[in-house]
C-alpha cells in the first residue's frame, strides 16, 4: 500500500464524515423551510438566514460528493512519489476502509444517543406546538444511531459493497 492509497482512504473518511454532517442539517432545513413564514421575524432575516442554510447545505453535499469521487486523482496529485515505492505493511486496503466504517460507526452512534435521549425528552413534553420538529428530530436522531449500528457491525459487508461500485467505475 502506497501513501497514495492511504491518503485516498482518508479522503474517503472525511467524505462520509461531511455526508454525516448534511444529514444532521437536513431537520434543521426541513423545520425553517416549514414555519420561516410563521416565525415573528424580519423579511431581509429570513431570506438572509434562508440563503445561508442553503449555502451550508450546498456546500457540504458538494464537499462530500467531490471528496469521494476524486479522492484518487486528489491523492496522486499531492503524493508525486514513484509508482515502486510501496509502504510495507501488513494490513490491506480493505483493512483499513473496515476500520474506518467501524470507527465512523462507533461515532455515530455514540454521538448519536444523547440526541436521541433530549429529542425524545422534547418530543414527550412538548407543550408548546412546534409543528413537526420534534418528531423530526427523534427521527433524525434514531436514524443516525441505526447507520451508526450498521456501520459498526457492518462493516465488512460496506467494504464488499464498496470493492462492488469501485469494479464498476464509480
Amino acid at each position: 500500500m502506497s501513501k497514495k492509497d492511504l491518503f485516498e482512504i482518508v479522503l474517503k473518511v472525511i467524505a462520509l464524515i461531511l455526508f454525516i454532517q448534511f444529514l444532521n442539517h437536513l431537520p434543521e432545513l426541513y423545520v425553517f423551510y416549514t414555519y420561516i413564514d410563521t416565525a415573528p421575524f424580519d423579511k431581509s432575516f429570513q431570506g438572509t438566514a434562508r440563503v445561508g442554510l442553503v449555502l451550508s447545505a450546498i456546500i457540504l453535499i458538494i464537499s462530500s460528493i467531490t471528496l469521494w469521487f476524486f479522492s484518487g486523482f486528489i491523492s496522486k496529485v499531492s503524493f508525486k512519489e514513484p509508482n515502486n515505492l510501496v509502504i510495507t505493511s501488513t494490513v490491506s486496503k480493505n483493512d483499513l476502509y473496515s476500520i474506518s466504517f467501524t470507527s465512523i460507526g462507533l461515532y455515530l452512534f455514540l454521538s448519536s444517543i444523547p440526541s436521541c435521549i433530549s429529542s425524545l425528552i422534547q418530543y414527550s413534553n412538548a407543550q408548546i406546538s412546534f409543528g413537526s420538529r420534534p418528531l423530526v428530530e427523534v427521527v433524525n436522531s434514531f436514524l443516525l444511531l441505526l447507520l451508526g449500528l450498521f456501520a459498526f457491525f457492518g462493516s465488512k459487508g460496506l467494504v464488499f459493497l464498496l470493492n462492488k461500485i469501485q469494479s464498476t467505475g464509480i
